[in-house]
């Protein structure tokens, strides 16, 4: 049977990765009255979204990626030798990575003294398609979801994005409401450069 309906899983995560971030909305007391209301003019079909919370502790991580981070700045400032002998100015320099490498520092120095907290943000999304009604044999094509409310959170590092997925299966994910608890992992591959944001599992 066709279903001229988008159904759409997302979940709100750092847009580039850096786990050090952390987005703020301003003014803070705003955050849900004007999330409601833009819902309120997307007028969706459906929508259901959870915010789940849960203390953590990961202050020996974080140590530890600092150390890396600063390990790294001092290998980009000590200048390399050509083939003459002769020292030369490292590319590294120049790049967007060693300009931030500082304020990722700080950053990791302000969580460390407090309270660590996961956030995770997910949901479901539901609205008729027009291009499902006027095709059936077509592919459903995935409907960027935009709450500029969640979007604008963001701080000097990094800010929100949502990331949207048509596996069904998620939908068992809402239910339990689980999301990624140990994010180990993404402080061993975290370089300082984009990469896959914590998801549901």
């Amino acid at each position: 049977m066709f279903d001229p309906y988008h159904t759409l899983f997302f979940n709100v995560a750092l847009k580039n990765g850096h786990i050090m971030s952390r987005p703020r909305y301003e003014p803070e007391q705003e955050f849900i009255g004007n999330l409601i209301h833009e819902l309120e003019q997307k007028d969706p079909d459906f929508a259901w979204i959870q915010f789940i919370f849960q203390q953590v502790d990961y202050s020996r991580q974080l140590m530890m990626l600092k150390n890396e981070l600063l390990s790294s700045k001092k290998f980009a400032e000590t200048p390399e030798v050509n083939g003459q002998g002769e020292p030369r100015r490292r590319k590294e320099l120049d790049s967007e990575w060693y300009r931030t490498v500082e304020l990722r520092c700080k950053k990791i120095d302000e969580l460390i003294s407090s309270h660590q907290v996961l956030l995770g943000i997910q949901g479901m999304w539901v609205e008729k398609s027009e291009e499902a009604i006027q095709g059936i044999s077509g592919s459903l094509r995935g409907v960027p979801i935009e709450l500029s409310t969640f979007q604008s959170c963001k701080d000097e590092l990094d800010s929100l994005a949502i990331f949207t997925y048509r596996d069904p299966r998620v939908l068992l994910e809402l239910v339990r409401r689980r999301f990624v608890t140990d994010i180990s992992c993404y402080f061993r591959k975290y370089s300082g450069s984009r990469m896959e944001p914590p998801s549901l599992r």
